[in-house]
């Protein structure tokens, strides 16, 4: 069946009977419509599986009851345990941060099998208790998906990262039936605020598409079940500026514990403490936590209505709320399958709870406590994940209600301004680097050092004198794609650039300004800059350092403006360099087969040679010879002879091959297409 739908819209792409554009919204409906299907089949089964142990938790006497509580999530955990030691390349990958991962090198598939365990050990960790929550297994489950179909269609490059986009949020948009806070978790978590037409109307499509296959099956009824009393007053909007600042600090906070906790759990695992040891061991801890809190099991929705519907005491509350702070760090880094959106509307909830039970108690003034509650879940989804748009809408959503909007959105603003001014740029993009530990030793630094900048694709730049008119300006930046310009003094050297921004400060002003102001009157000065003799690694850190997605490349002498690093570029160029050294490794075993001069073809046109390194090359080393950029090629090995007495020659590999200065009896493995191999092969 799926052989003969891929035959029919390569055969309409054939015939032309749709437009491009029409055939790709066209396809993201059909993302959408698989995707909600999928998570509507992961509800399900969650759901089945609460029910199944609830009911055997039931019909054991009072006296077995505590065994029964905290064996249920101790085996939970203990499966997935063994889904991660014995399958640990396919179910590694897992959560938001890969889907990111994805944006930045989509070449890369998540293979079927990846996605279906995931699919499992998310449903085994949510039915058993965990309390995590099932925006991430979702999301993973619509992006894996999406991109499995993007390369069985053969999509573009393009294509497969907004289709592996739409599919996430679909997800999302189907698990909590939210549409809209579905197209702005993929635009502002997945896209990384990427924004255009093409992209809004496919993410728009895709989940509307799969909150209707949702709310068919799952009903339409909104999770939380809401009864606000009295109307927010004008005069009290100031407190929930206060709630947006202290959910901002208790996300800050949250974040920092789960370093500290994933740092924790990374060492354990290093010392070779098995994981089939440690997760039960947490299964335990989240059991015995349960047995006198059942309220902390779970995703956590029944106890955020038992709190809008004041079902909880105030000491309850407050201990819920510890440990569900305490615990979710804990479990989610210790390999447990789940996410944290479920967790930051609980703790949001809790947290607007004692808000407000402070604030009336001790204040004198009278707060609805449900509207309190709804925005301090708001507040704590945009800070724990950088999110106000999405948190805004998702709140609205699940409630429909609009009463409380103005001081919601003002709590999440404030939440998430405060997380980004701690740490410059999305918290996910900060998980995502906390996995490369920038020092001398590790794989990414070594990556990013032996390249550098002058052989790296610089995005091209607009560049004009800083004396040319705004005229000149303006009609540079609507005749080019670019929506800035870098200007120059009369030396050559950058002085500063300006964005449309720039000029749409001016636009009022412009026919009385255009000729008394050039461009170095509205210009911004360039803050931060790299040299084009510095290696990536340099350009990384300060981006990494200053939340940069974009950094602008200099001449180191004569300090004029040579073009743009992206952040996913670099990202892009760790993921292929990742890929070459694995398959390096992977055919390592070939090399001691290999004669001199000898090729071998690894797939399509790539190939390994093996040659002994040409004479122009002698005395020379990997940097000076420009190797990357003059031959298109990858220095994957040296082989260095060495005698010994009596005649005996000794082979050594080199290890830090971009310094190593040749010499006559070395040899150089290296890939490529075979066009640009020939060319090596060759030279003598």
């Amino acid at each position: 069946m799926l052989v003969k739908i891929k035959t029919l819209l390569t055969d309409f792409s054939k015939k032309n009977i749709f437009a491009d554009y029409t055939s790709f919204l066209i396809f993201s409906a059909f993302i959408g419509i698989i995707v909600g299907f999928a998570v509507v089949l992961f509800h399900n089964l969650v759901e089945i599986l609460n029910i199944l142990l609830q009911n055997i938790d039931n019909n054991f006497q009072s006296f077995f009851s505590p065994i029964i509580i905290i064996l249920i999530p101790t085996i939970g955990m203990l499966i997935q345990a063994i889904l991660i030691k014995y399958f640990p390349d396919s179910i590694n990958s897992r959560g938001i941060t890969e889907i990111i991962k994805l944006t930045f090198n989509i070449r890369k598939q998540i293979p079927l099998k990846s996605t279906l365990l995931n699919f499992f050990a998310s449903t085994i960790s949510l039915g058993t208790g965990s309390t995590l929550g099932p925006e991430a297994p979702a999301a993973f489950l619509g992006g894996g998906i999406s991109n499995k179909f993007s390369f069985l269609f053969n999509l573009s490059n393009d294509r497969k990262k907004l289709i592996t986009a739409s599919g996430a949020g679909a997800a999302i948009s189907a698990i909590f039936n939210t549409p809209l806070a579905g197209v702005f978790f993929a635009l502002e978590i997945i896209l990384l605020n990427d924004f255009h037409t093409t992209i809004f109307s496919s993410l728009i499509i895709s989940s509307i598409s799969a909150s209707i296959v949702s709310r068919t099956f799952l009903g339409e009824e909104p999770i939380f079940m809401i009864n606000i009393q009295d109307t927010i007053k004008f005069s009290h909007i100031y407190l929930f500026a206060i709630l947006g600042l202290l959910s901002g600090l208790i996300s800050y906070l949250f974040h920092k514990y789960s370093f500290l906790t994933k740092k924790f759990f990374s060492k354990v695992y290093g010392k070779n403490f098995s994981v089939l040891f440690i997760m039960p061991m947490i299964g335990i801890l989240i059991g015995i936590c349960g047995f006198f809190y059942p309220d902390i099991f779970g995703i956590g929705y029944l106890s955020i209505n038992k709190v809008l519907n004041l079902e909880l005491a105030l000491t309850t509350v407050l201990i819920l709320f510890l440990l569900k702070f305490l615990l979710v760090p804990i479990v989610y880094n210790s390999g447990a399958f789940g996410g944290l959106f479920a967790p930051s509307l609980f703790l949001g909830a809790m947290f607007g709870f004692i808000f407000q039970f402070v604030i009336n108690n001790y204040f004198g003034v009278n707060l609805d406590v449900t509207s309190v509650v709804l925005i301090g879940m708001g507040s704590f989804l945009a800070g724990i994940h950088s999110i106000p748009i999405t948190a805004i809408l998702m709140i609205f959503e699940l409630t429909q209600n609009y009463s409380f909007i103005l001081p919601l959105m003002m709590a999440a603003i404030i939440s998430s301004l405060i997380m980004h001014l701690i740490f410059k740029k999305s918290i996910y993009l900060t998980q995502i680097d906390s996995d490369f530990n920038f020092n001398q030793n590790d794989p990414i630094s070594q990556i990013l050092t032996k390249i550098s900048i002058r052989d790296f694709s610089l995005r091209k730049i607009l560049v004009i004198n800083e004396n040319e008119s705004l005229e000149i300006v303006l009609q540079k930046l609507l005749n080019d794609k670019n929506t800035q310009i870098f200007i120059v003094d009369n030396n050559n050297k950058v002085s500063g650039f300006i964005t449309d921004y720039n000029i749409n400060s001016v636009l009022s002003d412009f026919n009385f300004i255009k000729n008394v102001f050039v461009a170095k009157d509205i210009s911004t000065p360039v803050k931060y800059f790299v040299m084009v003799n510095d290696s990536l690694l340099r350009a990384f850190e300060i981006m990494n350092k200053y939340g940069l997605k974009e950094i602008l490349v200099i001449d180191s002498n004569s300090e004029y403006p040579l073009g743009i690093i992206s952040y996913s570029d670099i990202q892009r160029t760790i993921n292929n360099e990742h890929f070459k050294n694995n398959l390096s490794r992977n055919i390592s075993l070939e090399f001691s087969k290999l004669e001199s001069s000898s090729k071998v073809n690894v797939f399509d046109d790539y190939y390994i040679l093996e040659k002994n390194v040409p004479k122009s090359f002698v005395g020379k080393n990997l940097i000076s010879l420009e190797f990357r950029k003059r031959y298109n090629l990858e220095v994957i090995l040296i082989r260095q002879k060495i005698s010994l007495d009596n005649n005996v020659i000794k082979i050594e590999i080199v290890e830090h091959i971009t310094d190593h200065l040749f010499c006559e009896n070395d040899s150089i493995v290296i890939f490529g297409k075979e066009q640009f191999i020939d060319v090596i092969e060759k030279m003598k």
